[in-house]
C-alpha cells in the first residue's frame, strides 16, 4: 500500500487533503473488509479522524496516529440511546492506519439541516437532544474515560475569584459519563411526515467525567443561538430547570468553553464572564 506511515506531521498534511489523496488507504480497507466496489465521499467534521462515505450505508472513518480506539468502540457497543448511534462492523490496522467500518447514520447532520429547518421542528428536536443528557449520565464509563480536573481548569483560565464566586451555584452532583460535543455536526436529524426529529449521535472518542449540566453547554450554545424558547425545550428535554448561574458555571467549567465565541453565540455582547453570565440571564428570563 503506497501511503504515508502514520505520523504527527503526515496527518497534518493529509488531513484536509483531497478525497483522491485518501483513495489508496480507503481501498486497502474496503479490500480487507470485502466491500463491494462503491462510490466514496468525504464526510463533514472531524479533528481527530476523518470519515468517508462508501456507498449510501457505511462510512469507513480514519482515526489520528496515536488514537486507541479501544473507549470509543466499548462504547459504541452498549450505549443505547432513543435514536442510533454508529454500529461498529470492524476495526483494522492496516501500515499503522486504524480505520472503522461503521454504518451510516440516517438523515443528515443537524449542521446542515438547521438552517432551513422550521422553529417549531427545531424546538422538537432541542426536546429530544436535551432527553438524551439524562440517558448518557446513567452510562458506566469505560475505565479509559478520562476524568479531568475541570474546576482546577477553569481557575487557571478564568481566575479562582471567578470561580469561587459561582462554586456553590452548581448542585451537588456526582460526575457522570458525558458526551461532551453534542454540537451540530456530531447530531443527525431526519425529515419524516410530521418534520424534523433527532436521528442519531456520533463521536464518543471525546468523551469524559463531569458534572451533568455540562453536557447541554454545547447544544445550548450552537443550537439555541440566543432564542429563550429553544432553551426551554432543551431543559424541558432533559428534564431539569438550572438558573442562570448553575448554567454559567457549567459553562465555565466546560473543556472546550471560549468566551469570545460562545458569548455572541448565545445571543450577547463581549467576551468576558461577566458578558457570559448576562447572556444566560437573558435567556432563562
Amino acid at each position: 500500500m503506497a501511503f504515508p506511515t502514520p505520523d504527527p506531521d503526515a496527518w497534518r498534511a493529509l488531513h484536509a487533503a483531497r478525497p483522491k489523496r485518501w483513495a489508496p488507504l480507503l481501498a486497502a480497507f474496503a479490500d480487507a473488509w470485502q466491500l463491494p466496489v462503491a462510490p466514496t465521499a468525504r464526510l463533514p467534521g472531524g479533528e481527530d479522524c476523518v470519515a468517508f462515505a462508501h456507498g449510501v450505508d457505511r462510512v469507513i472513518k480514519i482515526l489520528a496516529p496515536g488514537t486507541d480506539p479501544a473507549r470509543e468502540l466499548d462504547l459504541l457497543g452498549r450505549v443505547r440511546l432513543p435514536v442510533p448511534t454508529p454500529r461498529v462492523l470492524g476495526h483494522l490496522e492496516l501500515g499503522g492506519w486504524q480505520g472503522l467500518l461503521l454504518v451510516r447514520l440516517p438523515g443528515v447532520t443537524l449542521e446542515q439541516a438547521w438552517p432551513t429547518m422550521p422553529e417549531p421542528d427545531r424546538l422538537r428536536v432541542l426536546r429530544e437532544l436535551g432527553a438524551v443528557s439524562p440517558i448518557l449520565a446513567a452510562v458506566d464509563p469505560p475505565r479509559s474515560t478520562p476524568r479531568p480536573d475541570l474546576v482546577g481548569r477553569a481557575m487557571l483560565r478564568f481566575g479562582i475569584e471567578t470561580l469561587a464566586s459561582l462554586a456553590d451555584s452548581l448542585p451537588r452532583q456526582e460526575s457522570v459519563f458525558l458526551h461532551g460535543d453534542l454540537t451540530d455536526d456530531n447530531t443527525f436529524g431526519v425529515e419524516g411526515p410530521d418534520g424534523w426529529h433527532l436521528s442519531g449521535v456520533l463521536d464518543f472518542a471525546g468523551s469524559y467525567v463531569g458534572p451533568p449540566l455540562v453536557e447541554l453547554i454545547a447544544p445550548a450554545v450552537f443550537f439555541v443561538r440566543g432564542h429563550p424558547a429553544r432553551l426551554t425545550a432543551l431543559l424541558e428535554g432533559a428534564g431539569v430547570s438550572p438558573t442562570a448561574d448553575q448554567l454559567a458555571t457549567a459553562h465555565l467549567l466546560h473543556p472546550y468553553a471560549a468566551l469570545a465565541r460562545d458569548v455572541p453565540l448565545l445571543g450577547g455582547e463581549g467576551d468576558s464572564v461577566a458578558a457570559l453570565r448576562t447572556a444566560w440571564a437573558r435567556l432563562v428570563g
